[in-house]
């Protein structure tokens, strides 16, 4: 009887290796001095890695630089993608030792997101971020009001479509720094849209969810909450060019709002599979929604 034709990947260890970035799907490891691989938590994840390979050549091939992957390992019975890259620090860690010139690494993270946001795609290169945005909504169903989520949801609609490439994990731990040359990682969320989706992902990474959890700012972005806060407070009068507060202010309730949509979203699944007790944290993030809906009649800048 013929056996069926089963794929089988190269078998690796990671004992040892340096962990050079951590996300809620997978963490990165320096493999050799030359090669990273970037190890999935799920072990069903071989469609996901084949989704974010097709990403990273479209990336590529519109001139956004990121490693191509050329290799799927088996990790200790998970899957990895190997990738060339030679010696390089995120940006993470350079601002954690470098605190004090902060600004030279703000202006790198920026420029290297005005070049995706300046980046035009067609719709079939990419997902439309919009397509995912419902599931905040819909996580939020049974917990927040009626009245809020229909509000919400209008906002959300009034939002223009735009063929604009978005990195939807743009944190600084996917931004790596080799040879004075800055890399992107991480493309299984590259999508396109309105780039306010992009900065509600970046509000949840470095403020937000720091906010509820203060100790997710050290281990997700290996720093302390002060320094997530700080990279947010000069990232956004660099990326829109102003130092207009009032301005500023006003941009970051409309980023603020649907990030704790996002937020409450987060912790009702949490809740849900973990059985945890996070009433607290709901009711902080209800709260912040509510007053947020009473000054933000639009999304759109």
């Amino acid at each position: 009887m013929m056996q069926p034709n089963i794929k089988t990947y190269k078998k690796i260890t990671i004992s040892g290796c340096e962990i050079i970035g951590k996300g809620s799907k997978s963490t990165v490891y320096r493999y050799e001095p030359d090669k990273i691989v970037k190890v999935y938590e799920n072990i069903d994840s071989l469609d996901i890695i084949s989704l974010e390979q097709k990403l990273a050549h479209k990336a590529y091939e519109l001139g956004i630089p990121t490693p191509i992957s050329f290799d799927i390992v088996e990790v200790d019975g998970k899957y990895g993608v190997m990738f060339e890259l030679f010696q390089s620090k995120s940006l993470s860690e350079l601002i954690v030792s470098d605190i004090e010139h902060i600004d030279k690494y703000m202006i790198d993270y920026v420029e290297l997101l005005k070049r995706l946001h300046t980046t035009k795609v067609k719709e079939d290169d990419l997902p439309n971020i919009k397509d995912y945005v419902p599931v905040w909504i819909k996580g939020c169903e049974g917990v927040l009001d009626d009245e809020s989520l229909n509000k919400i949801k209008t906002l959300i609609d009034e939002i223009p479509n735009q063929l604009t490439m978005l990195h939807c994990d743009y944190h600084t731990n996917n931004v790596l720094k080799q040879d004075n040359k800055i890399i992107l990682i991480d493309m299984d969320c590259l999508s396109y849209g309105h780039p306010i989706f992009e900065l509600v992902n970046m509000y949840f990474a470095f403020v937000g969810i720091v906010e509820i959890f203060p100790d997710n700012a050290d281990t997700f972005l290996g720093m302390s909450k002060e320094t997530a806060n700080l990279i947010w407070k000069r990232f956004l009068p660099y990326y829109f060019e102003t130092n207009d507060q009032d301005k500023l202010n006003k941009l970051t309730d409309k980023i603020r709002l649907l990030t704790f949509v996002r937020i409450l979203r987060h912790i009702v699944r949490l809740n849900k599979r973990d059985n945890l007790d996070v009433d607290k944290e709901i009711n902080y993030c209800i709260d912040e929604i509510h007053r947020l809906l009473n000054k933000v009649d639009t999304l759109v800048f």
